[in-house]
């Protein structure tokens, strides 16, 4: 594929209540498009939307009516109107066969009720843009910069930690046999032409992770277990594995303080748990995903 060239676009407040503001910085401190929307995040359709989106997610079902479709379109129709929707399509037209990346930041202290809209539906009315390898989707947070990292002379280290406590709900089992098989299958061709390593983790506990992360020095790090968002509490936590092998409830602050201090070589973290990405109310980067690009990571792929 080309390189990709990227389409910042950027999601602020506005003056009035449920009205934001959508612009493209021009590079020299300006903007170069813009425009206002309103979202109204009180209402009541659009938390019934949510939550049967959310549980399709979980079902692995598609919704009823293209429910999916319907809002990735409404979401689209919002942000991409007037001159922001200009500018995307004179960029798309303009990239050709060049993939158009499009690199999304919500301001924390200003749009926070946007962060946890499931962005990855925007949908343009021909196809979702997060689907098309034209126009990829990377949600950025709001005060991390973009960094390019330069190659690497060695295999890349891959490090799979698996949390599958005892006493999950029967929905919730992890079949960490089938998940290894899994992981093996996809990185057989990298491996074989020497160009990965992969390393499971002996257990799915921060012991193990500690020292996995200082004994192996991954490149990247491929979790696979729970995340539990507590709406009372307005905090995340990962459910991973005590020293009996039961469940452990870990703060995202622990396990991003763990891996910021522990992985030197850390490039990418892939967290396979749901609601990873969710964001509290009162807490600008307490969601993981976002907490440790914040704290120096280059890339996290988190799940909602």
């Amino acid at each position: 594929m080309p390189n990709s060239s990227v389409f910042e676009l950027l999601i602020t407040g506005a003056d009035e209540a449920r009205r934001y503001v959508a612009y493209v910085p021009d590079g020299r401190g300006g903007r170069a498009a813009e425009q206002t929307f309103e979202w109204r995040v009180d209402s009541t359709a659009l938390a019934l939307e949510l939550g049967q989106l959310a549980r399709n997610v979980t079902q692995v079902a598609l919704p009823a009516d293209d429910l999916h479709v319907r809002f990735g379109q409404r979401l689209y129709q919002a942000v991409f109107s007037g001159a922001v929707g200009e500018l995307w399509r004179q960029r798309r037209q303009a990239a050709r066969r060049t993939p158009l990346r499009l690199a999304l930041r919500l301001d924390p202290a200003k749009a926070g009720p946007l962060r946890n809209l499931p962005w990855e539906y925007l949908h343009d009315g021909e196809g979702f843009l997060a689907l098309d390898w034209r126009t990829p989707l990377t949600r950025l947070a709001w005060e991390v910069e973009l960094e390019t990292l330069g190659p690497l002379t060695e295999p890349l280290r891959l490090l799979v930690l698996i949390a599958a406590p005892h006493g999950l709900a029967e929905n919730q089992v992890i079949h960490s046999g089938r998940e290894e098989e899994l992981i093996l299958q996809a990185t057989a061709p990298a491996r074989r032409a020497g160009r990965l390593q992969v390393e499971f983790s002996a257990a799915g506990s921060l012991e193990a992770l500690r020292t996995a992360l200082r004994e192996y020095d991954p490149h990247l790090l491929h979790f696979v277990g729970h995340g539990v968002f507590d709406q009372e509490r307005d905090a995340g936590y990962l459910l991973l594995e005590d020293a009996q092998g039961g469940q452990r409830q870990v703060k995202n602050a622990e396990f991003a303080d763990l891996l910021e201090r522990q992985g030197r070589s850390l490039r990418l973290v892939f967290l396979a748990a749901c609601q990873s990405a969710v964001a509290p109310s009162t807490a600008g980067f307490a969601d993981l995903g976002s907490r440790l690009l914040r704290g120096g990571l280059p890339a996290v792929l988190a799940m909602q």
